[in-house]
């Protein structure tokens, strides 16, 4: 795990001055660092040494042949069979690196070497020959990397505020990115909150020549569907006369590959055991972080089932309040015989910690400062790598919106115009505890298209943004400043571009035909893994993490478990019954994420699997209302007159709506975080 920084073409200013910009960056790379430097191409790297220690994996890294140079961040665990197959080809490597591995592949394949690597990985290569610029992002986009393109020239980073540290560097703030901010809690990829900048997709490759930009995306979710029977909310978009209608239209279903439990299952138990086993491949000192819900227990679980030893967890608690999870966390650790290390967080202990926090964002989020917290103690406990359980919800259906949604979605189906007049009536006369029901009128003021399937996608998407979104339309016309806001399709009167199949993000990385062949289910796990897992949990775990130098590994979202579950009929994820004489009405399983329980090699605690979520959350409530409330209030205050992208007192109203109890507390975060960052 590191920090890349790089800018090919003319410039203005020495290696010094790029050094400087590269130091923004030093807490993701504590151990080393280096730079490379041409007329045309200057590229840094930070170092935080992980596999092969000594300084023969320093970086930029040149190819044998001296062609190729490479700055790259992440891991790629499979490098030692990668490794092997080369040296069998009379290859000989002079350090013990992943990323000598990573740079003699490209030198022999190209773009097409990214199909061998399973991690998680952003990485630039320079071609001295050819003056070109190849950069690459791991499928899920775990690691990040940002593009600052221009006339002649490009710059990339890991981190926007490295981009902004360069001379001339870009600046401002782009107003569709502070909009879908807004709408999500987090700043939908592509855009960067930074005018100019804009996050590379996951599973996409960019090569830079002469100023002209060539991109393309190497990897998709496996687009799956039956044509068979199905429950409510795991069928296919419409009946099979819309299949037909999809296939012309090039969104032919396809067959889903595990039909029963059992096929799942044999798939399942050994992708998980190799998943956990490769990230827990370190030369520095590994561990992992332990709620006690499922997921983390479940990354414990497997960590012991691959040897793993002497292994050292974390958690935090806070006792005496409803969400402390420390007696759970306790529990699972006796099992598995971890070193566990639990701290209690109080109010006092937090709020020493927010100006860091601040500090440490590179783009504004709603969440984080549970993850920048647990990595600041796991780091201070002398770990430099930690397993996470992020990914299970998303993956394993666990969230409780996917149940609501796929119950809603058939009712909305069958009375699209009712619904859309019952959300329309709701949002404007009821209180603003409603609001949230002007998402569903979106969505209802798309479905007129004669395309069933488009309309029901439609549909979904407004749910989601309903299950999901942080401030609805008419919110954030009210909270930013209509000069601002007059540069946006909201402003532009177009509501709709705030739905991911509509926003000026584009962030589908799949095409719409490829999207429409998924099950509802699978649509809503593409939405989860792209737009709030890779967009505010990934991006959160590495900015975070690394503000404490320390690796966070994500085994849940190898890519080959991705695929295995995109390729599982919906009713095995989702354990489903059903009435066929009431296609409107199905219940769910009770044990959530009983596929992943399953394909685990012993049982975890009931303690833990049979109680309600809690989520990993502070209590921020009682904090800014109580300890809290002067701070915040002030901080409010400060960062609203010092700001003018929000409509005059549009900050101070929603801190005093809180106050009052008529607001989340999600929400003034929220816009504290954008205050702070724009």
């Amino acid at each position: 795990m590191c920090g890349i920084l790089g800018l090919i073409g003319p410039r203005s200013f020495d290696a010094e001055a790029f050094g400087r910009a590269l130091d923004v960056m030093r807490s993701r790379g504590p151990d080393d660092s280096g730079i490379y430097e041409e007329p045309e191409c200057l590229m840094g790297h930070r170092r935080l040494a992980i596999l092969d220690l000594s300084p023969m994996g320093h970086q930029p890294m040149a190819s044998h042949d001296g062609r190729y140079v490479i700055v790259f961040n992440g891991e790629v665990y499979n490098f030692k069979e990668l490794r092997e197959s080369l040296e069998a080809e009379g290859i000989s490597f002079r350090s013990n690196s992943d990323t000598e591995v990573i740079l003699e592949l490209y030198a022999r394949k190209g773009p097409d070497c990214l199909q061998d690597f399973r991690g998680m990985f952003a990485l630039a290569i320079w071609d001295k020959l050819e003056k070109s610029l190849f950069l690459a992002r791991d499928r899920m986009g775990i690691k990040p990397l940002y593009v600052w393109p221009r006339p002649g020239t490009i710059g990339f980073a890991s981190e926007v505020k490295a981009l902004r540290a360069l001379p001339g560097g870009p600046s401002g703030t782009e107003p569709e990115a502070l909009v879908q901010y807004l709408a999500w809690g987090s700043v939908p990829a592509p855009l960067a909150i930074t005018k100019g900048v804009e996050s590379l997709m996951p599973a996409t490759w960019m090569i830079w020549k002469g100023g002209s930009i060539t991109r393309r995306a190497y990897w998709d979710f496996p687009g799956s569907g039956s044509r068979g029977a199905a429950a409510p909310g795991c069928e296919q978009w419409e009946t099979a006369a819309d299949n037909a209608t999809a296939a012309r239209e090039g969104a032919e279903a396809i067959p889903y590959k595990y039909r029963t439990r059992g096929e799942a299952l044999e798939v399942l138990r050994p992708l998980l055991r190799e998943a956990v086993a490769y990230r827990c491949i370190s030369d520095a000192p590994l561990g992992a972080f332990l709620s006690g819900g499922i997921d983390s227990s479940s990354v414990v679980a497997l960590m012991r089932e691959a040897g793993q030893k002497a292994l050292h967890t974390f958690s935090i608690s806070f006792p005496q309040t409803s969400l402390d999870e420390g007696p759970f966390a306790v529990k699972v650790a006796e099992q598995f015989h971890t070193r566990h290390t639990d701290v209690s967080v109080n109010a006092e202990m937090a709020e020493e910690n927010l100006d860091a926090f601040f500090s440490a964002m590179d783009q504004p989020t709603c969440d984080g400062f549970n993850t920048f917290m647990v990595s600041k103690f796991a780091k201070q406990g002398g770990l430099t790598v930690s397993l996470s359980g992020l990914g299970g919800d998303e993956l394993f259906a666990g969230y409780g919106h996917y149940r609501r949604i796929l119950r809603s979605l058939p009712w909305l189906k069958a009375f699209p115009r009712l619904g859309t007049r019952a959300a329309s009536f709701g949002a404007s006369r009821l209180s603003s505890r409603f609001v949230k029901l002007e998402a569903l009128s979106l969505g209802g003021a798309l479905s007129s298209t004669p395309n069933s399937k488009l309309k029901t996608q439609n549909l979904l998407f407004s749910l989601y943004y309903a299950a999901r979104g942080l401030f609805m339309p008419s919110q954030i016309r009210a909270i930013v400043h209509p000069d601002i806001l007059s540069q946006t399709q909201l402003g532009q009167g177009n509501p709709a571009s705030l739905l991911p199949s509509f926003s000026p993000s584009n962030f589908l990385t799949f095409s719409l035909s490829h999207f429409l062949a998924f099950s509802p289910l699978h649509a809503l796990m593409a939405l989860e893994l792209r737009r709030y897992m890779h967009d505010q949990l990934l991006r959160d775990s590495d900015v975070f993490g690394m503000a404490n130098s320390l690796e966070i590994r994500v085994p849940l979202i190898d890519h080959r478990i991705v695929e295995t579950i995109f390729q599982t009929a919906p009713e095995i994820i989702l354990g489903p019954t059903f009435s066929l004489s009431d296609p409107l009405t199905f219940s769910l399983s009770n044990q959530p994420k009983a596929l992943l329980l399953d394909a685990l090699p012993a049982p975890l605690p009931r303690l833990c699997t049979h109680r309600p979520k809690m989520g990993f959350t502070f209590p921020f409530d009682a904090w800014m209302k109580g300890p809290w409330a002067e701070t915040m209030r002030d901080n409010f205050q400060h960062a609203a007159k010092q700001n003018g992208l929000f409509a005059p007192s549009a900050a101070e109203r929603i801190w005093h709506r809180y106050s009052a109890g008529d607001a989340h507390w999600s929400r003034p975060w929220a816009v504290l975080a954008a205050l702070r960052q724009t």
